[in-house]
Order: structure tokens, then sequence, then C-alpha cells
């Protein structure tokens, strides 16, 4: 009975064994074993060899993570210089539109203002009236064209304005007036660098001279006071 036993034990593991043979343990990695059929060592075999796949599976994978890690690490690197390349350049584009509109309009301000009589000069626009009126009617004319009779703050602007002005050798209204004894700019400002002519202002024989004037232009002390009702010509003046 015992030897019966032994017998039929070893037929169902050579059994056993040859349906192992035929199985795939890991598609593609392990298929069958050339190991003699012995149970024991040919499944410890198949543990060995699936384990040495998992393990080369696992650092081909992590080296394929880390390549693309990488990748898309220089993908962003990439993607933010973009971006930062394309905000400089519609950066520059929009500051040359900008540029491009200004001087368009400023050059339609000229042309227009050209036609109308005005003067560029020094990078300032300068009417001369080839008529003459009152001083009030002379700072509504430049009021009318938007903007108002000339101001002088500087002695480069009394040079240049009275070098300006010696071609057309005409006496002009200017900005300034005197209200209470005290001369102002039509703006409001109150005058603290001033070109009287020698003896000026002086009302001449009590009259109310309270109107300022270029009169001469061969010397630097040019201005004079005036009754404003006087007739005169007059220069606006406006920025670009």
């Amino acid at each position: 009975m015992p030897a019966l036993k032994v017998r039929k034990e070893r037929f169902q593991g050579q059994t056993h064994c040859r349906q192992l043979e035929n199985v795939d343990v890991l598609p593609g990695v392990l298929r069958r074993s050339s190991l003699p059929c012995r149970t024991p060592t040919y499944v410890g075999c198949v543990v060995s060899d699936t384990s040495a796949a998992i393990k080369n599976l696992t650092e081909e994978r992590d080296t394929l993570q880390r390549k693309l890690d990488v990748c898309g690490e220089q993908h962003t690197a990439v993607s933010d210089r973009y971006a930062a390349k394309r905000a400089d350049l519609e950066a520059a584009i929009k500051s040359l539109t900008e540029e491009r509109d200004t001087l368009q309009r400023r050059l339609d301000v000229c042309e227009n203002r050209l036609q109308q009589g005005w003067v560029l000069f020094q990078n300032r626009y300068y009417y001369i009236s080839s008529d003459t009126k009152s001083w009030h009617d002379s700072k509504a004319d430049c009021v009318q064209k938007g903007t108002d009779l000339v101001i002088i703050n500087s002695k480069e602007e009394q040079v240049s304005l009275r070098n300006f002005l010696r071609k057309f050798q005409k006496r002009v209204w200017i900005g300034l007036k005197e209200t209470e004894g005290v001369w102002k700019w039509v703006d409001g400002t109150q005058l603290s660098k001033s070109f009287w002519m020698p003896g000026e202002p002086n009302n001449y024989e009590d009259k109310d001279e309270d109107c300022g004037e270029i009169r001469y232009y061969d010397q630097e002390d040019s201005w004079n006071d005036e009754p404003c009702d006087t007739q005169h010509n007059w220069i606006c003046e406006q920025a670009p």
C-alpha cells in the first residue's frame, strides 16, 4: 500500500509540472522552462525570473519617468521664455503704435495750424495777426483759436520771441495785464521776470496803461505798457 501511494504522488507531481511548463508566467518575459520537470526547482526558477523581470521593468519605467520629467521641465522653460518674449514684443508693438499715433496727431495739428497762418518756431506755435485790435479783443481772438496771448517766463523765451518777431516789425500785444496795481499773465500767474523798457511801466501822461506789448526788437528789454483799447497786432502762443 505505501508503494502504491508513492508512485501515485510522483505521477501527480509530474503531471503538475507539465501543466506549469505550458503556462506563460509573464507574457513576453518567460514562457517555457528548459529545466527538468521537477516541481520545486521549476517554481523557484519562475519566481526568480519573474522578480528579475519586474526589477528590469521598474528600472526602465523609472528611467522613462525621469526623462519625461526632464522633457516636461524643458518644455516649461521654453514656454516661459516664449511667453516672456511674446509679452515684450506685444509691449513694444503697443508702445510704437502709441508713439506713431501721437506723432500722427501732432502732424495733423501742425499741418492744420500752418494752413491757418500759424508758425512753428523752436517747438512752439505762434500766430501773428495781420490786423489790429484792442488788447481784450486780441485775447478773445486767441481764445477762439483754442489758445491765448503769449506768456514769457524766462530770458530765453524773451530772446527767442524777440528774434522771431524781428522779421515782422510789428508792435504786438502779449498776455500781460495790470489788475489793481499788480501785473499778471493771462493764466493768472503774477509777473516775476520782466523785460520792461527803461522807465516802463509808467502810465505815460497819466493814462491807464494797463496792458503790455512788445514795442522794439533791437534790445532785450522791449516791453511797454499801453492803454488796453489801443489798436495793435497781437501774438497767440500754443505748445505742440
